[in-house]
């Protein structure tokens, strides 16, 4: 966990000590650094300073004709290779140390403690992170981005739910043993938490039916049966709608009689114009009919 870092000092705490770096080298390189670079101009991008939808950040002007590509007077400079700083100072750490990664034990050995400074990869797991940082401890080698060690609480909720098989939000921590939370690396310590309940997972909330329940207790009030019927039984449905309801039934009986040949079409006829009549009250009658027909 990062304490303290301000520019070339870096303080940190790894579990049980204490490491501190406050060491300053190639003094002179990073001076002749710095006075390069508070002679370079700023650059930025043409006509920033007059459109607001143009940011500041440098584009190469292309342009033909472009005034700032020809570098007429007036127009701010443009990126040149001359403007570089000295070469033995490039690539240094504000520290003065070299930069170079580190993704685990071995790649330390590389690294000169005198003049070479490790960076953690991002990819470095908190296991192997805590035991590169432990051996750069003892080979006196600077740790650049040591507060990647600081624990992150919602990564750790993270990986238990993982682990339990729920989902994130479901995992609940004791608050007085965070710090036992966040130094546990291993899912043996984990495991060793849950047992003891400093980590345990509630319910799942599921889907409310409170809703539900409040329009079945409407229904049970109102009743979902037909009630009491008032009024004539052509209220409700008109003359002509029960007609057409009746006859385009009885009419459809008869195209059906025609098509099994169980009547001609004599017989067929004579029906159809007593059903357009009004005379065949009926789907049964219409059938006493039929049955008539066949023994005259």
């Amino acid at each position: 966990m990062i304490l303290l870092k301000v520019r070339n000092i870096f303080i940190y705490r790894l579990f049980s000590f204490i490491c501190c770096n406050i060491v300053v080298i190639n003094k002179e390189l990073l001076d002749a650094r710095k006075k390069i670079s508070d002679k370079r101009p700023k650059f930025i991008r043409q006509e920033s300073w007059r459109y607001d939808r143009l940011a500041e950040n440098w584009r190469k002007p292309k342009g033909k004709d472009n005034k700032m590509r020809k570098q007429l007077s007036g127009v701010p400079r443009l990126v040149k290779v001359g403007y570089r700083g000295p070469k033995s100072s490039r690539g240094l750490h504000p520290s003065g140390y070299t930069d170079n990664l580190v993704f685990n034990v071995n790649d330390l050995a590389k690294l000169d403690p005198a003049k070479d400074a490790a960076r953690l990869g991002h990819t470095v797991g908190m296991r192997k992170r805590i035991e590169i940082i432990a051996k750069a401890d003892s080979m006196h080698i600077k740790i650049l981005n040591a507060g990647k060690l600081s624990v992150n609480i919602r990564k750790k909720r993270e990986l238990i739910a993982r682990m339990l098989d729920v989902g994130a939000n479901r995992v609940r921590f004791e608050p007085d043993k965070l710090d036992d939370v966040a130094d546990s690396i291993t899912r043996e310590n984990i495991r060793a938490l849950i047992k003891n309940g400093a980590i345990w997972t509630i319910k799942p909330k599921g889907t409310s039916r409170a809703r539900a329940e409040a329009k079945l207790a409407v229904r049970r009030k109102h009743g979902i049966g037909p009630g009491s019927k008032k009024g004539k039984k052509t209220a409700r449905r008109g003359k002509k709608e029960i007609y057409i309801t009746r006859v385009r039934s009885m009419r459809y009986h008869l195209k059906v009689l025609k098509d099994r040949n169980d009547i001609n079409r004599e017989t067929f006829w004579s029906l159809y114009k007593k059903v357009n009549g009004g005379q065949v009250r009926s789907l049964a009658h219409l059938r006493d009919l039929v049955k008539q027909s066949k023994t005259h």
